[in-house]
């Protein structure tokens, strides 16, 4: 029997590592598989106002139908959902779940349990408020989701109608991008049994020599939650006069743009493409990496990391398990950045961090993931169909 794929995916309106993995992951698949083997299903999250928004999360009936129509027309026989939400919503894995069919379901964020999917609340920091009260009314009261208590309220109105049905039997495993993450949603109820870790691979090859390396990049979505601020912030305090370069947009790019522009310093690049991201990391001496939530993965730390380039993260969450501190980066706390980066920037022992750091980065080959991906993917539809693929 052939593995027949049906990879399913909604794009948020600003691209992001989200949506890497999928196209890396849709690619790498192509590549692998026989000849008409990978279909999708993406959409996008358009810019529209607000109640054409809700329109299309009420009735997502479409998406139903044509999602049931490739499983039907291409005898498909596992179902792997990246990101859902917003336009998604239970159509995807309702529609997903029919006889002989694995459904398989990435966590690439907490939304399931953290309406605004980071576990983060501004001015706040790191919030589990939602999930140690037992209900999520705290989302509303603090608009956690695009700052709107009605988009709020929206929100956990769609996932308080998808989640028991999800995770009581529309999803067959879980993909948990890390051991932290797997161990923090089976705490929270997810069966041990569904739960799989698989990181994300990249696969960047570094074409310049550490002695080459200059100053530091940052690549993200320009949001508070990411730390931004606080980098920029730090850099003027400290009177760091090492380049910086910024690459990505968000809600916070035309401010941070007005309010830096005057430091030659401070290089802000926009949204770049993914071979213009790798090449300016590869110029970087270090990347940063100053999320302020507990992040699922961090796939700019791989690549880093592979590139030779080693990475200064704020200690939370999954960067315990990607920065060896004083080995292949550092570790700091948010108090601590200011000092940390005036270590780094005189670091003798630099290639050594850099070998390290590369060595490190072999870990997360596109190439071996995906193989361990597709045993996975082959191991389940045979168990589903009882036969031998």
């Amino acid at each position: 029997m052939q593995l027949k794929i049906l990879l399913i995916h909604c794009s948020y309106r600003y691209y992001g590592g989200e949506d890497s993995v999928f196209f890396q992951e849709r690619e790498g698949l192509i590549a692998q598989l026989p000849e008409n083997s990978v279909f999708e299903y993406h959409v996008r999250t358009p810019a529209i106002a607000p109640w054409r928004l809700v329109l299309q999360l009420l009735f997502p009936f479409r998406h139903t139908r044509r999602i049931k129509k490739l499983i039907r027309d291409h005898n498909i026989n596992l179902v792997h959902v990246h990101n859902f939400f917003p336009l998604l919503t239970l159509s995807v894995f309702k529609a997903a779940r029919q006889p002989g069919v694995v459904v398989v379901h990435t966590l690439h964020n907490y939304r399931w349990w953290c309406t605004g999917a980071e576990l983060y609340r501004k001015e706040h920091g790191i919030c589990e408020l939602c999930v140690s009260s037992g209900h999520s009314l705290h989302a509303i009261r603090h608009g956690c989701y695009r700052n709107s208590r009605v988009q709020s309220l929206l929100s956990l109105w769609v996932l308080s109608r998808v989640k028991q049905r999800v995770f009581a039997g529309y999803v067959d495993y879980f993909i948990a991008l890390t051991s932290f993450q797997k161990n923090w949603v089976e705490a929270r109820g997810v069966s041990a049994q569904q739960l799989v870790v698989k990181p994300n691979g990249v696969a960047a090859i570094s074409h310049c020599a550490p002695s080459d390396k200059i100053g530091f990049v940052y690549v993200g979505r320009l949001e508070s939650s990411k730390g931004i601020e606080q980098v920029l912030r730090c850099w003027v305090e400290q009177g760091i006069k090492e380049p910086l370069t910024v690459i990505g947009n968000g809600s916070l790019e035309s401010t941070l743009k007005k309010q830096y522009s005057h430091y030659p310093q401070l290089i802000f690049k926009g949204a770049c493409s993914p071979q213009e991201t790798l090449s300016l990391i590869d110029r970087a001496r270090y990347l940063i990496h100053p999320s302020l939530w507990y992040e699922t993965f961090g796939l700019t730390i791989v690549e880093a990391l592979q590139l030779g380039v080693p990475v200064i993260g704020f200690a939370i969450g999954t960067r315990v398990e990607l920065i060896n501190d004083g080995v292949t980066g550092f570790l700091c706390q948010p108090e601590t950045l200011g000092e940390t980066l005036l270590k780094a920037i005189s670091y003798q022992p630099y290639a050594e961090l850099s070998t390290n750091a590369r060595q490190a980065g072999l870990q997360f080959s596109a190439e071996k993931l995906l193989l361990e991906q597709l045993q996975l993917y082959r191991q389940w539809v045979s168990e589903k169909k009882g036969q031998p693929l």
